[in-house]
């Protein structure tokens, strides 16, 4: 009886270490980029320090807010707190009060926020106007 001869073949001895090398290279790849890899760690670290500075800032938040509820407690009500609570909320004053307004009014860069003193509000000088001889504009 003939007996054949069998030779593997030396692509069939890479096929194992191949499939391998590819198993470990998938996790490998997904150990450093991965959700909870390392730089997934990172991602989740400023987060975590992100939320804890707003819960820092919140915390203080919440503080103030306490001590302004405690001090419109009716066991020890603050006549200064109930003044201010109730002209922020109805926006009126007592006739000697001095009110400063804080803010900035939006202004364009071609019109100045107020108008000169002596200086009508379209921008001409009325008394440049009548000392050159022009007409003013109507109403001035």
């Amino acid at each position: 009886m003939a007996t054949r001869q069998y030779r593997p073949s030396k692509l069939r001895r890479l096929v194992l270490p191949s499939v391998t090398a590819l198993f470990l290279g998938y996790f490998a790849y997904h150990a450093f980029h991965g959700e909870y890899g390392l730089v997934g760690r990172a991602r989740l670290e400023s987060r975590a320090e992100q939320l804890s500075g707003e819960l820092a800032r919140l915390k203080a938040q919440r503080a103030t807010l306490e001590t302004e509820v405690g001090l419109l407690r009716p066991g020890s009500l603050d006549q200064d707190m109930v003044d201010e609570r109730a002209r922020d909320s109805l926006a009126m004053v007592h006739p000697n009060d001095v009110v400063i307004m804080r803010g900035a009014r939006p202004t364009s860069a071609a019109t100045p926020p107020y108008p000169d003193a002596g200086q009508a509000l379209d921008g001409t000088d009325p008394a440049a106007a009548m000392a050159i001889g022009q007409a003013l504009p109507p109403g001035q």
